[in-house]
């Protein structure tokens, strides 16, 4: 977010802190050593008053995420975030303003192996301009951070929805939100300005994650299918499709990139918009424009 519109320009850190717990961090140190970069793991209790110069500070704990960003920005600090910022559009759009000057926030979304693959796919005239998605996203429920999962599933799907449709526009939105015994999701039809539309169904589960969608163009289709279904039973292991989004690969592609001077995977206000949109169509039961 510095200079948004200049040529980007490599960034040099002598190291990085990576700010969460040891179930939170433990990737993300090993993928920043990965792209070139000494780091270690603090929790937020023991995460210094003071900034370094040279050092960025990553913080993947979302509980008192607020708190932290506004700690180290007083320091004079750096900042490094992924993945959902919040599950209010209000205090998402706070954090990006407030990253404008030290800060970055990046879509880990755009990264997932399934979506890049997928919009190479279409960059290279595969299938032609997309007319027609069907996506699929949940997230694995965290029992103490449900509501924010359910959020977090929710904008995974609109970010996967923005980057295969790359630069359309949503024009309409109608949404309902579902729940079962396993799961809570939204069930929405969006339209956007080039005439393509998308059927997404995103949120969370407390069984299994599952990522899946399909792509019918103007020379064809394309789908792709890694997921677990909802009702696999609890002591069958499969592969987490969603895992590989903060899988080390993927983290190290990131910081790789992030340290290359690469904003491509910045994240969007226009996200959250949509993502904000799908909830107001869902609680008033009519189409948001």
């Amino acid at each position: 977010m510095k200079k948004p519109n200049s040529v980007p320009e490599e960034a040099n850190y002598d190291g990085v802190i990576v700010v969460g717990s040891s179930r939170e961090a433990g990737d993300r140190v090993r993928a920043w050593r990965l792209a070139g970069v000494d780091a270690k793991k603090v929790t937020p209790e023991k995460m210094p008053w003071a900034a370094t110069e040279g050092v960025l500070f990553d913080i993947c704990s979302f509980s008192g995420r607020e708190r932290l960003v506004a700690k180290v920005l007083r320091s004079g600090g750096e900042i490094f975030l992924s993945g959902a910022l919040s599950d209010s559009y209000e205090k998402a759009e706070k954090l990006l303003q407030d990253l404008t000057a030290k800060g970055y926030a990046f879509d880990h979304m755009k990264y997932h192996p399934l979506i890049s693959k997928a919009r190479d796919l279409i960059s290279d005239g595969r299938i032609g301009t997309p007319r027609i998605l069907k996506l699929e996203c949940l997230e694995s429920t965290d029992s103490g951070l449900d509501n924010f999962s359910l959020f977090q599933g929710l904008l995974n799907g609109v970010s996967c929805a923005e980057t295969l449709l790359d630069s359309s526009n949503a024009t309409k939105v109608f949404a309902r939100l579902v729940k079962t015994g396993y799961s809570r999701f939204y069930v929405a039809l969006l339209s956007f300005d080039t005439g393509s539309t998308c059927q997404l169904i995103a949120g969370n589960t407390s069984m299994q994650t599952k990522l899946e969608f399909s792509i019918n163009g103007t020379k064809g289709m394309i789908a792709f299918n890694e997921s677990k279904t909802l009702e696999l039973p609890r002591n069958l292991d499969y592969s987490n499709a969603m895992r590989s989004t903060t899988d080390v690969e993927v983290l190290t592609r990131i910081f790789s990139d992030f340290l290359k001077g690469s904003r491509n995977g910045l994240a969007k206000i226009s996200t959250y918009k949509l993502a904000r949109a799908i909830q107001e169509s869902s609680k008033s039961k009519r189409v948001s424009s």
